[in-house]
């Protein structure tokens, strides 16, 4: 790569020149003993520029043998390869550990890749035969080696999610601050003794912590706040002067009774919590966080605080609540249309007028009645309002024909089944309405039309519908008959077991029994 035409060559970007890596050393011991995970910073040519918390599994054992040191080696050219950046990935190496990565950019350049591993996910037991199979293969001292593998740390997906988030937005905050520091060492040339090391890194510490795009939040051992950032007085409206030393429940009242203080102290107790979602009203203001917290440990292992980061999901919450207050509605045009759909057919055949919300209703009462989902029932309502929109190709001299329909006349009344199906299979329902509507004729002896379909082969919802259709036919009157009563149509499916289906038979004779049917 060059500047220009004729220009001299421009190395590639090394981190090393660019970071002051004692301090970002110390930074990462400092994050070590919240995250109790390994956390190493290697550059593209493979040098371990920072690393803190290695396990002895890998320091004693698998770094030193050429063998393993190799699986090692090439876990990291596969963990390394297509990782985009703001992503990271997660992968177990060869010898049984796993590890995660995200890369480290300066500006647009890659430089190097952030990696945490060397632990086990608390959902997965280790595979002690395995590691005792390469204790043997490899040489290694078995009862050292599996006493190494049973201290390496065990933690869940969710907080590896969560961390490996942190450090991703880390891993670029290290990187620009460290090109910061590179181009002000080049004027101030007296920064490179030890002290001023020492507070470059505290700087840089409270760097991240001040510019980070989250809420971060300290407590110490007496639950008091030690360090409150700017994206939470902008996200609470309270400035850390008015909050640091206090309680949670004197800063924030409502904290008192949302169970953050009870996770505190499971903290403190060294648990792993689970990510917390909280309401909160605050001088008039409410909105939602979504909080993750986790010990704080000294270079001992001791737990001093706790340290919680605090994400504002206010506005995705109120983007879910109006996206299923928009479903909603368009569920209650789309019933509307179908209700619509039923009564244009209805319009055409002026003695069925009511037929498809009689049918309706009454499938609604068998299906309840039989015990079905909630949904299922909803499912049945909906296909009986249009059950009959194929009647819409049919002549309406046919439907309203006061004798005897001819063979050609009844042929043409049987393919509203078929029509009707093709009127509605290409609208998106959330249930299959189109074919419960194709099958309402099938009955379970194979008798019906227009598939002739076989028991099983019918959908249940069809069944349902196909027993309600014939008895609210049959109390209603006919350009070709009286109506026959409910008695005579209880009789007619009583007295056909093999065509309808017998548990939606008995549920339909039971609503008659207790006077439940009024059509």
């Amino acid at each position: 790569m060059t500047t220009g035409e004729g220009a001299v060559p421009v190395r590639p970007l090394a981190l090393a020149e660019i970071i002051d890596v004692p301090a970002v050393q110390a930074l990462m011991d400092d994050f070590y003993t919240l995250t109790d995970l390994p956390i190493a910073v290697i550059d593209l040519e493979g040098r371990v520029l920072v690393g803190t918390g290695w396990q002895d599994i890998c320091t004693k054992f698998h770094r030193i043998n050429p063998e393993t040191l190799a699986n090692c080696l090439e876990s990291d050219r596969v963990l390394t390869q297509g990782v985009a950046r703001g992503e990271f990935r997660a992968y177990k190496c060869k010898n049984g550990l796993s590890d995660t990565v995200t890369p480290l950019f300066v500006g647009d350049t890659h430089v190097a890749n952030v990696f945490t591993g060397q632990f086990f996910y608390d959902d997965e037991e280790p595979d002690i035969a395995f590691f005792e199979q390469q204790a043997a293969r490899y040489g290694f001292d078995r009862d050292g080696y599996l006493d190494a593998i049973r201290r390496v740390p065990r933690v869940s997906h969710a907080t590896v999610d969560a961390l490996m988030r942190f450090y991703i937005r880390l891993a670029e905050q290290i990187a620009q601050v460290g090109y910061s520091n590179r181009m002000l060492s080049q004027t101030v040339e007296d920064l490179a003794n030890t002290e001023s090391k020492l507070q470059e890194s505290s700087q840089l510490n409270q760097q991240v912590i001040d510019g980070a795009r989250e809420g971060i939040i300290v407590y110490g051992t007496d639950m008091r706040y030690k360090v409150f950032n700017p994206f939470m007085e902008t996200l609470s409206g309270v400035m850390a002067s008015e909050v640091l030393g206090k309680l949670p429940g004197e800063a924030f009242p409502f904290l008192m009774s949302a169970g953050v203080i009870e996770n505190y102290e499971r903290v403190f107790a060294g648990e792993t919590t689970p990510a917390a979602e909280l309401s909160f009203e605050i001088d008039g203001r409410t909105g939602w966080v979504i909080e993750t917290s986790a010990p704080l440990r000294d270079a001992s292992g001791e737990v001093i605080g706790v340290i919680a980061t605090v994400q504002d999901i206010t506005e995705r919450k109120e983007a879910g609540a109006a996206l299923l207050a928009s479903n909603e509605r368009l569920e209650g045009v789309l019933q509307s249309i179908t209700e619509t759909m039923g009564k244009i057919v209805e319009t055409r055949d002026p003695y069925t007028q009511g037929h498809e919300q009689g049918v309706a209703r009454l499938s609604r009462l068998i299906s309840a009645e039989m015990g079905l989902p909630a949904d299922d029932v909803d499912a049945i309502e909906l296909a009986a309002l249009v059950h009959d929109i194929g009647k819409l190709s049919v002549p309406a001299e046919i439907l309203n024909k006061p004798g005897k329909l001819s063979d050609i006349e009844f042929s043409l009344i049987k393919e509203h089944s078929q029509s009707g199906y093709d009127l509605l299979k290409d609208i998106d329902y959330d249930w299959p309405i189109a074919e419960i509507v194709l099958q309402h004729h099938e009955r379970m002896d194979g008798s019906g039309y227009p598939n002739a379909l076989y028991a099983e082969d019918i959908s249940m919802a069809a069944r349902v519908i196909a027993v309600a259709d014939v008895v609210e036919a049959m109390t209603s009157h006919r350009p070709y008959r009286p109506a026959l009563g409910l008695d005579a149509a209880i009789a007619e499916i009583s007295s056909h077991p093999g065509k309808y289906d017998a548990d939606v038979s008995a549920a339909c004779m039971r609503l008659h029994e207790q006077g439940r049917i009024l059509l």
